[in-house]
């Protein structure tokens, strides 16, 4: 392949400790699991040490299916979880480069709040601060914060364009040079270098301005995730980092990539303020035969009555069929229930003869969520490569299927080959998340 231009981005996604259904099973997960600092402080370290330029936190902020007839939480990780704002305040003093990216919904926080959250943790950390955005579908988050039935999505993305505006005219608050800390003179300030927002619109009313001063990269920059075309838009209006989504057909992914970055040229920016960065869930090993063995050994974690409620919603109970029998064809839902990758994974398991289990396995690996990729060192970095120098991808979002291991194979076995490849840096330069990424500092003033 051609070399490249420039050197792909690498992200990590920390928040469940491994995306795996059965990661919470494996011999070294922490026994604190999702509640244990220590477990998150490794990462970051291990990831900071790998030069790759952010750590993940994405967040729901309830106990998920709480109420789900076809799930049950007493089988999954996840139930609980440290609030990430708090928890990468906590890492911005343990770490010293790497970005430091967290998630809060406009459909819950107010902008003013928002603001003030993320600019403290971009003051704290140095410049290394990202928000990701969410409108948040969840019964249980709607439930916990007092709504009877959820927004329409149109209601949830309205709110979501004005109270990025808001948090963007908040963090406008201070040009260049407003605090001259003139001892002698007396004065702390320059007034006239204060910018009041004072904001009344549909969803949203803010003063301002902001109390917080601009950090070295001037503002957090913003994240955001989605496949819908509000999602998109969103990301191509306003987005650092597309969060992009994928089933792992690579043609569909470069066609993805070439329509979101037209869209973004037409909003007034330049294709390069926005990194396109698919999720990547790579199981690795030094041989084909040894990265199977651990994508089987996972697998086996995944509770069967887990496995029959991932399945449920889909195909219906299968609880009383034999979950060792191939999956019967004659349970095939409408094409519009699954839909995309979903859709792909059911036929495969008809066509390929794979038993219930075979099937629930097969979705656990998270296949029709993300790419999911299982293979040597040099077979990953091949696609990834092929991804990254053939417009799919800036880079990746990698999500160990559990941790530490998932983690140390990809920085022990994966990152050495993507450097020897000249595909990725061996150091850091800069010290903020915009310089990592090779982004402008924004102009603060409006």
């Amino acid at each position: 392949m051609a070399e490249p231009s420039k050197q792909m981005s690498l992200g990590l996604s920390v928040y469940k400790l491994g995306y795996h259904r059965g990661a919470w099973r494996m011999p070294d997960f922490p026994h604190d699991g999702m509640m244990s600092l220590d477990a998150f402080a490794k990462t970051a370290r291990d990831a900071e040490r790998a030069k790759l330029d952010f750590i993940f936190f994405a967040d729901i902020m309830a106990v998920e299916n709480l109420e789900s007839p076809n799930r049950d939480i007493a089988l999954e990780h996840f139930v609980v979880k440290l609030d990430q704002i708090v928890a990468l305040s906590a890492l911005a003093s343990l770490t010293r480069h790497i970005g430091l990216i967290g998630t809060i919904s406009t459909t819950y926080a107010h902008p003013y709040r928002i603001a003030r959250m993320m600019a403290s943790l971009d003051v704290v950390s140095g410049g290394r601060a990202g928000w990701n955005v969410v409108t948040s579908y969840s019964p249980d988050e709607m439930r916990n914060y007092g709504l009877a039935a959820p927004l329409e999505p149109a209601v949830r993305y309205g709110r979501a364009h004005e109270a990025i505006d808001v948090v963007r005219g908040l963090w406008a608050s201070w040009q260049d040079g407003a605090f001259v800390q003139d001892k002698a003179g007396g004065r702390y300030l320059d007034r006239s270098r204060m910018q009041v927002l004072d904001h009344k619109g549909t969803h949203f009313s803010s003063k301002g301005p902001l109390d917080i001063a601009p950090s070295p990269q001037g503002c957090p920059l913003i994240v955001t995730a989605g496949e819908s075309p509000a999602a998109l838009d969103l990301a191509a209006r306003y987005a650092s980092i597309q969060y992009a989504p994928t089933n792992g057909d690579l043609a569909l992914a470069r066609a993805a990539y070439r329509a979101t970055k037209a869209r973004v040229v037409e909003l007034g920016r330049t294709a390069d303020e926005l990194r396109i960065m698919p999720g990547l869930m790579p199981i690795v090993g030094e041989t084909e035969r040894e990265a199977i063995a651990k994508r089987d050994q996972i697998r086996k974690l995944v509770h069967p009555r887990n496995g029959l409620g991932m399945l449920e919603p889909l195909l219906g109970d299968l609880s009383r069929l034999d979950i060792d029998a191939p999956l019967p064809r004659s349970l095939e839902p409408p094409k519009d229930k699954l839909g995309g990758a979903a859709w792909a994974l059911f036929d495969r398991a008809v066509a390929e003869g794979l038993t219930i289990r075979q099937t629930y396995e097969a979705m656990s690996d998270g296949e029709w969520w993300f790419m999911t990729r299982v293979g040597t060192p040099k077979s990953i970095a091949d696609e990834m490569e092929e991804w990254f120098t053939t417009g799919a991808a800036d880079g990746f979002n990698i999500l160990p299927h559990y941790m530490p291991g998932g983690v140390d194979d990809f920085v022990g076995l994966i990152v050495p080959e993507l450097q020897r490849r000249n595909l990725f840096r061996r150091e850091y330069r800069g010290s903020t998340l915009r310089e990592l990424l090779g982004l402008p500092r924004p102009n603060t003033s409006r």
